[in-house]
């Protein structure tokens, strides 16, 4: 799912907010979302490692978290040393940064409309929060000691085995020079700046369903070229 456009806040609603108008240069600055290639590629790994994923039969709670503890685990070495994928998840660094756990997107199709959940994973860093950071809280989340809590649209949450489907967040705007995406809240100030990313997701059962809807449209797109 693409992240959301958002209109950038006008100024009297910023003030309003508590935006700062003697800010320094670097509340002045934009924050540049750089986390899209690691949620895309947490994204990808759970659709091509599904196949092998402990179901049917062979399905228990224990092997199931296991499996895929093993699968992030071994992503997270990966990704430490990827140079494809940015350190730090915004530009400049923040130093806080969430991830609310749904079932599914609104309706409407922007998370500014799902209703107010706790997040399941907080980060705080100090020096700016990195892709290690939300590796290991991803993989400590989802398949660490105790089940995730996914929140329904109602808002209520439940604790399940669970694989992310889709994520999505909202942007501010996109800068015309370098194409890059503006983090949304970048009128706070730096230190309040919070990126909130959404992550979809379900039990294998369902999950195997929308996999077998996905293949099936790419079939018939494919069929149309």
């Amino acid at each position: 799912m693409k992240p959301q456009n958002q209109d950038p806040i006008p100024s009297q609603q910023a003030e309003e907010e508590g935006y700062d108008s003697s800010c320094s240069e670097d509340d002045e600055q934009d924050t540049f979302e750089e986390w899209g290639s690691l949620v895309d590629l947490i994204k990808d790994k759970t659709r091509d490692a599904f196949e092998a994923s402990p179901q049917g039969a062979d399905f228990s709670v224990e092997a199931f978290q296991g499996y895929w503890r093993d699968v992030f685990q071994q992503l997270a070495v990966s990704v430490k040393s990827s140079p494809n994928i940015p350190t730090f998840l915004t530009s400049p660094p923040v130093k806080k940064f969430t991830v609310t756990f749904f079932e599914e997107g609104h309706v409407g199709g922007c998370p500014c409309c799902l209703p107010d959940a706790k997040p399941g994973i907080v980060i705080a860093n100090e020096n700016g929060v990195t892709k290690d950071d939300l590796m290991e809280a991803f993989v400590d989340y989802m398949y660490g000691d105790g089940l995730p809590t996914i929140h329904s649209e109602r808002g209520v949450g439940k604790k399940a085995c669970a694989l992310m489907h889709d994520v999505d967040w909202m942007s501010e705007s996109t800068d015309k020079e370098s194409g890059r995406r503006v983090m949304y809240g970048s009128w706070m100030e730096l230190d309040d700046r919070v990126p909130k990313v959404f992550m979809y997701c379900c039990g294998p059962e369902k999950y195997a369903k929308k996999r077998a809807e996905e293949e099936e449209e790419e079939m018939k797109t494919a069929s149309k070229l």
